[in-house]
């Protein structure tokens, strides 16, 4: 009954949802979740974080539309920018991929879950294709990294590692001495998933 009332509701009103949020400031795309059409909802989200900027809500949702389309690995990696852009742990119900958020639930301390799903490998490795891409990453984030709490500083240092290739020799081996020192078993865990 849902998604026939919000399909029927975007048809209807196609000319009036050409923005990216409602006059209310709902991101269209929550609607084309709920009318069961994440296609049309992955191309909303996406085109606003294009146009508008990053956010952990936007990506949470993305996570979800990549979720229902079957794609895991793209969604876990989504949740994982959602975490690194501020998701708070009274959020991580909405996550609808059940095995990932058992796996966060499951974590030896829930504060650093997300770092510990990284450091084991079980999220997709965030690789940029170019250098550019890299340090328009680096100059949003790694500016604000000491006003960060320690489990997200390790995930951008996860980044910043997985990313060697862009890396000086000396960038690479400083962020891995700061992923050992914010926490060294999860750090020990990591590079041993790299040898």
């Amino acid at each position: 009954m849902r998604r026939n009332f919000f399909s029927r509701l975007l048809a209807v009103n196609r000319r009036l949802f050409e923005e990216l949020r409602t006059p209310a400031g709902r991101p269209l795309g929550d609607f084309y979740l709920l009318a069961e059409q994440p296609n049309n909802a992955r191309r909303h989200y996406e085109k606003q974080i294009r146009q508008v900027g990053d956010g952990w809500e936007l990506r949470l949702r993305l996570g979800n539309c990549d979720f229902r389309l079957g794609h895991a690995r793209v969604a876990r990696s989504n949740y994982h920018w959602a975490f690194v852009l501020g998701l708070p742990e009274h959020s991580w119900n909405l996550i609808e991929d059940t095995e990932f958020l058992s796996r966060l639930r499951d974590a030896e301390d829930p504060e650093w879950a997300f770092p510990e799903v990284c450091a084991v490998g079980e999220l997709p490795p965030p690789r940029f294709s170019s250098s550019d891409q890299f340090k328009e990453f680096k100059s949003r984030f790694v500016t604000a990294l000491d006003g960060l709490c320690g489990h997200r500083r390790f995930c951008l240092h996860w980044i910043i590692s997985e990313n060697k290739a862009f890396c000086s020799d000396n960038e690479l081996i400083d962020t891995r001495m700061e992923m050992k020192a914010l926490n060294p078993r999860l750090h020990t865990r990591y590079m041993q998933c790299l040898a």
